[in-house]
Parts: C-alpha cells; structure tokens; sequence
C-alpha cells in the first residue's frame, strides 16, 4: 500500500520500481507467449506437412482440432501463468523498500525504517521524532543516487525476446514467398478447413465395381456398375463377394503417370498388407490413367476391410468395404386369374386365387394372368426384371420396403424370368433368380367311342349310334355327328350328348334327317353314295380362332339296298359259321385226348399204347415207362387247357359277331324280327352262355386236375371222369348251335330263293307291261 506521507523522492522512487516490475513481468509474459505461438507454428506446419512429403495423407481435421486446441490451451496457460497472475500481485512500499536495500549495498534500513514508521498518528508517542527526521534525510539522500535498471536481470527476458524473433521473424518472408501454402496452413490448422496439400500426383476413386457370381448354365445380365465411394468413403457389399477396385491417377507436372497405384488394407481381424494395382487400358485424353486390382483382398470379402491409396506423392485415407448379407428372394407367391374359358362359376371352379410358386415346375394353363408377389430378406431399393433370356432388364416399382409385385400378361408360352434386387445398402442380389412359369396348352378332347351295330354298309335309312367316353384338359363345350357327302359339304348334327363323366352317347338317325327343309342340314342318301361320319367334340378354349376340335372314329360308309346288305351279313353269318365248326373239331381233338388220359388213370396209370421210348432199353423198365407216360399225361391236359382257352375267345369272338350282325339289322332298320330273333335266342345268346360259363367251368376243371397229376393226387382219377363229362356236355352244346345255325342258314337261302323269285317276277311283270305298251303303240300307229 502507497503511504500518503512519505517524502515525493521516495514516493517517486518506489512507484517507478513498481511500474518497471509490471512492464519486465509484461514483456517477459509476451515474449514467452509469442515464444510458444512461433514454435507451435512451425511444429503445426511440419505435422501437417512433412507427412504429404513422405506420400501419407493429411491429418485428419479431428487431429488438427485436437493440436490446436493444445496450442490455444497453452497460450492461455502461458498467459495466465506468466503475465496474468505476475501482473495482479500487489507491491508494497514496505516489499519495495525490502527489494531495494536487497539489491543496493549502501543502506542499513533506513529506507525500510521511513517506509514502515512514516505513520506519525500511530508512532509519534513510541520514537523520537528527531531521530526518524534523520533516518528519513538519510533514506533520501541515497535513493536519489539509485539506477532502478539495475534491480532487473535483463537475460531471461532478452533470451525470451530473441527466441520470439528467431520464431516469428520467418513467418513473415514465409508468408511473402508461400502465399499459397501459408494460406493453405492457415485454413487447415486455425479455421480447421480441409483443404488438401497440393501434390504432384492426383489420384480419384472411381469406385468398386462388385463381381457377379456365375452359375453354369444361368443366364447373366452382364457386369455390375461401378460403385461410388461418397462422402463418407465406403460401400456396402455382400458377404463372401468380391469385385474390382477402380482408380485413376495423374501427374501435375506433365511427368508420366505412376506405374502402379499400391493398396494397404487392414482387416478386421487385424491382418495387414499392401498390394499394387497394375494399369488399365491406355492413358486418356485427359491424362489420366487407370488402375485396377481384383485380386486380394477384394476377392471372397468375409469381414469388413477398410484400405488406403498411395500413388507417388498422393494417399487417399479412410476407405472401406463393409460387408453385409445379400438380399434374398424368400416366398414367391402368385396370384392367377384364369382365363374365362375354364371358369365355372355354377361349381366355382377356376376362380381366381393365390398359390405357391414350385421351383420345380410351376405350369398354368395359357392365357391365365399371374401376378407374382415376391418377399424379400432384406429392405428393396430397386428390383430389375429381366424377361426371358434375351429381354430388356426392366426396373420395377417396390410395393413395399420388403414386397414387389411382377405383373405378366396372359400367358401364351412357357414365361421365363431373371429378377435381380438392390437392397436400401446398394447390394445387388448375387445373381438374378430365375423363375419359370410353364404353360400347360389346352388339348383337344381325346374321342374313345365305338360305333356298335355299324359296318362299312348302311342302307338310306340308317341309324349310326355312338358310345364311349371324352376326355379333356378342362370342359368339354359340344359334341356332335359330323357328315361329309361326295357334294363337298360338310353338315354338323348336334345329336351327340357328353356328360359331366365324360361319358359319350348319341346316335344320328339319319331317316329323320331326310324331311329337313334346312338345306344346310338336309341329308338324303342312296344307293352308291359313300359318306363319312364321325363324332366330334369341342372344349371352351376360345383364345384363337382356331377351336380345339377332338374327334373321334371316322366311318367310311357305302350306302347300299337293304338286300345287298342283307347279303353281306349272310357272308358274314356263314364265315363264322365255318369258324365255330373249327373250333368244335379243335375241342372234339381235346375230347379226344382228355379221355385218352381218363382211360390210363383208369386202367392204374397204364401206359399208354402209342408210347415210344426214346432209349430202347426202357421198355423193360416198368418204372422209367410209368414216369414217362405220367409225364405224357401232364403234357396233354396243359395243351387242353391252352386250346380250351384259345377255343373260348374264339367262341365269344364268333358270339360277338353274331351280336353285331343283330345291332347292324336293328340299326339299318331292315325289317326281320324272325331273323333277329332266331340269331339272338339260338345263336348269339347260347354262344354268351358258352364263353362266359361253360368254358370257363371247364377251364377250371382242367386246372383242378392239372394240378392233380403234378401233385400225384387220390382224386386224378374221378377229376379225370368229371374233365371228359364236362367237355362233352359242352360239345353238345355246340353241335346244338351249330344246328341252329345251318337251319337258319337253311332257312336264309330259301328266303334269299323266294325273294329272288319275287324279283324275278316282278321284272318279268315289267317287261309284260313294256311289251304291252310298244304291241298297242303299233296297233295305233
């Protein structure tokens, strides 16, 4: 604290000491201060710099923000430390007073002694006050001969002031010669730009261009496009990919381009490496060159991989490939609208609904509409539609983040698609999945009928009927008769009825036909035409001009007079009249060696009299006879049984006909109900009986006793008895019809005579009438 009574020389004197030590404390504060902003300058800018010398990339501004705020810390430490906290400390008189008598020979406390008992009002009573007006003359008498520059040691701070000069000096010439570089260092280090150190190289990341994988056999949509790094330097790929890193780089000054880029990646497991990228192509245009690498470590990327690129005197940082799983097609689904021809709405059949897609084959029928709803692994940002192997890729619309849909029109073909989708991380799906819709084409109805009781003549008035059955892919819409005439027309008559079943009826009567007034449909036949006739069938199918049109057996009919037909079938009856004779003379041989057997099982298993050893010397071994002519045995009633079942299809074969010929007369509409009669009780019905019982009983029996001789059985004998029994009950039955037939045979010729005769006598009444008419015409004349 100043005392306000102290003499003005040493008031003066102590105040000018106080203000020195202030400014030295000042100086020295600025100088320290400009001290640590000159080398931190300096420092700052070899950081910053000295590494883009050495082909390292710049410090990242989070470092740079870092060291600077190292050098504002410190400045304000500095100042407060040094300048701040120095400057605001009190000065005394009485510390003053002490600082000088310390730094001064000479004094022996006077100056201490004014300073501290100047206070008259405290010490007046305790000290003389002669004695302290001399002590106070003595003090300023030597304080007026003091050089306070004298207190002060001027080293340190001359060695501060000098070391901020050394420091901040160059900065200046720096600032004048570099304008750019200081400029660029200011930015970069006190306004925390980015702004990059000017190479000679300059080098641009293209991107990453991921490789598609290829499956034998699949078809491709070409290379995936390049990938661009960004802003934030890095791309999502998916996991197990790989693909080609893409860089350009060139030289400043007009010197050729580096011959190779190099790559030093780090993984995520730790595992750290460098690799070259080789050149590309040639230089461009713009001088630029390119650079690629596909080999590791961007082939078969497991784990994240992050990686740096030096080409000369140019490092680009911090880029990254991030791996991430593919997206992936999970539950395609379809949604089909068929086409009308094969709705149903009375059975709700065909109406429109939702099925799975089957990788393994999905078919439709043409002209369905389906729309394929497809749920993907992960959020879409794009779906490329690709149809079939040669189509344009399509970009479709995403429904959802997870859901698009692909439309397809009716379908006319097998429909081939290749579907390839970008995920919201840019990754492509890893190759485009294939599906395929197959069209199941709709066939014409498949005809299985049969035309009973028709053969290749039919009189004008016959009726041709139809039975069997229809099948389809779908429905069937109509059936019919159609008829083709030797005029060239074709006529169609809805006389055909298929049911729900599929089973095909109808008959087409053709006499009705006749009194038409529709010419269209009018059909008159005669004598010596020949027409056709066949079933026909048409589905729904209506999605071409052209109908699916099945048909059926096309019958080739001559018209002819109901007596030549009539003569027809009696050739008819006759031929199988001479094929049942031949099968009775057959089965009168199997009588015959069927009793042959019963007679040596008869007579114990005698042998039989035609036997011929092979070896003469058997004859006189009982035994090895007795064997062979069991054998012989055996071998006889096989062959009855082959010739017993042979002889019955051939019976109901004959029979079969026979009922033909019945149909073909009821059908043709000749009137001769004796003769259908006769044929159906006497001959067709007994030869039924015969093939469907009798030959069979007896087909049995032969097994039974078969089977007998194998085992060596007691019964041989009695089934033996039984097996000729059997065959001669069915040869009387037999010889009964063939009876039957050579009477009506009989019976047909004698009516053939009489109707001959009837024909003869009317031809001859005709040319009585002729010759009647020319004799009155001469009479006349």
């Amino acid at each position: 604290m100043t005392n306000s009574k102290l003499s003005p020389a040493i008031r003066s004197t102590l105040s000018e000491l106080r203000w020195r030590i202030r400014a030295y404390v000042v100086a020295d504060g600025l100088a320290l201060a400009a001290v640590w902003l000159g080398l931190t300058f300096w420092l700052g800018l070899a950081l910053d710099y000295l590494p883009v010398l050495t082909w390292a990339s710049e410090i990242p501004r989070a470092v740079r923000g870092v060291v600077l705020v190292v050098v504002a810390g410190g400045l304000a430490w500095i100042l407060y430390y040094y300048l701040l906290r120095r400057v605001l400390v009190r000065l005394h008189d009485r510390s003053m007073a002490l600082l000088v008598e310390r730094r001064f020979k000479g004094f022996s406390d006077e100056l201490v002694t004014a300073v501290e008992l100047e206070d008259a009002s405290e010490r007046d009573e305790l000290y003389d006050p002669e004695m302290l007006e001399r002590t106070r003359r003595m003090a300023e008498q030597r304080v007026s001969r003091l050089r306070l520059a004298d207190i002060f040691d001027s080293k340190p701070l001359t060695r501060h002031a000098v070391l901020a000069v050394v420091l901040l000096a160059p900065i200046v010439p720096f600032a004048l010669l570099q304008p750019e570089t200081m400029k660029i260092w200011a930015q970069r280090f006190y306004m925390l730009k980015d702004v990059p150190w000017p190479r000679d190289t300059m080098v641009q990341v293209l991107g990453f261009q991921p490789q598609r994988k290829v499956t034998p056999g699949a078809a491709q949509d070409g290379p995936l496009p390049v990938r661009s790094f960004g802003a934030e330097q890095h791309i999502k790929i998916a996991r197990g990919g790989g693909g080609t890193l893409r860089v350009r780089a060139k030289s400043r000054s007009g010197k050729a381009a580096p011959e190779y880029c190099t790559v030093y990646y780090r993984a995520a497991d730790g595992v750290r490496s460098s690799v070259r990228m080789n050149k590309f192509g040639r230089l461009g245009k713009d001088g630029y060159q390119e650079y690629t690498l596909a080999a590791k470590p961007f082939k078969g990327i497991l784990e994240d991989l992050r990686f740096d690129i030096v080409a000369h005197d140019r490092r680009l940082s911090g880029y990254e490939l991030q791996v991430v799983d593919s997206p992936k097609i999970e539950t395609p689904e379809l949604h089909c609208v068929f086409p009308p021809y094969l709705v149903d709405e009375s059975t709700s059949s065909w109406q429109p609904r939702d099925m799975p897609y089957i990788a393994s084959g999905t078919s439709l029928p043409v002209g369905t509409s389906v729309t394929m709803k497809l749920t993907v692994s992960k959020d879409v940002r794009e779906a490329v539609v690709r149809m079939g192997e040669d189509g344009e890729p399509v970009s479709m619309p995403v429904t959802e983040k997870r859901q698009l849909e692909i439309g397809i029109p009716a379908l006319e073909g097998a429909a081939t698609m290749f579907v390839s989708v970008i995920d919201t991380d840019g990754v492509e799906m890893e190759r485009p999945q294939k599906f395929v819709i197959n069209a199941i084409k709709d066939n014409p109805p498949k005809l299985e009928v049969l035309h009973r009781g028709i053969s290749s003549m039919v009189t004008p008035d016959v009726l041709i009927p139809v039975e069997g059955k229809a099948e389809d892919d779908y429905l069937i819409d109509r059936a019919w008769f159609e008829v083709a005439t030797p005029d060239g027309q074709l006529r169609e008559y809805a006389d055909v009825t298929v049911d729900k079943d599929g089973k095909v009826a109808g008959a087409l009567d053709v006499r009705s036909k006749r009194g038409l007034t529709d010419d269209a449909k009018k059909l008159e036949l005669t004598p010596g035409m020949r027409i056709m006739v066949t079933a026909m069938a048409a589905d729904r199918y209506d999605l071409s001009e052209q109908k699916n049109v099945g048909s059926g057996v096309r019958l080739d009919l001559e018209v002819v007079t109901p007596e030549r037909l009539l003569t027809s079938l009696d050739q008819r009856e006759l031929a199988q009249r001479k094929v049942f004779e031949h099968v009775i003379e057959e089965m009168n041989a199997t009588r015959d060696d069927l009793a042959r057997v019963e007679r040596e099982l008869t007579d114990g298993d005698a042998p039989s009299e035609d036997l011929d050893p092979a070896d003469p010397a058997e004859k006189d071994d009982p035994e090895k006879l007795k064997q062979r002519a069991a054998a012989l045995r055996l071998l006889r009633i096989q062959q009855a049984s082959l010739q017993a079942e042979k002889s019955g299809q051939e019976t109901a074969a004959v029979g079969a006909t026979f009922e033909d010929i019945v149909l073909e007369l009821k059908n043709n509409r000749i009137d001769s109900e004796d003769r259908s009669e006769r044929l159906t009780n006497k001959v067709a019905a007994p030869i039924a009986r015969l093939a469907e019982e009798l030959f069979p009983k007896f087909e049995e029996r032969l097994d039974e006793l078969e089977k007998a001789l194998e085992s060596n059985g007691e019964g041989r004998t009695d089934l033996a008895v039984q097996t000729v029994e059997q065959a001669d009950e069915l040869l009387a039955e037999m010889n009964k019809i063939l009876q039957d037939m050579l009477y009506i045979e009989s019976y047909n010729e004698l009516v053939e005579a009489l109707r001959a005769m009837a024909e003869e006598q009317a031809s001859l009444r005709q040319e009585t009438e002729r010759e009647k008419a020319k004799s009155l015409k001469g009479l006349l004349e």
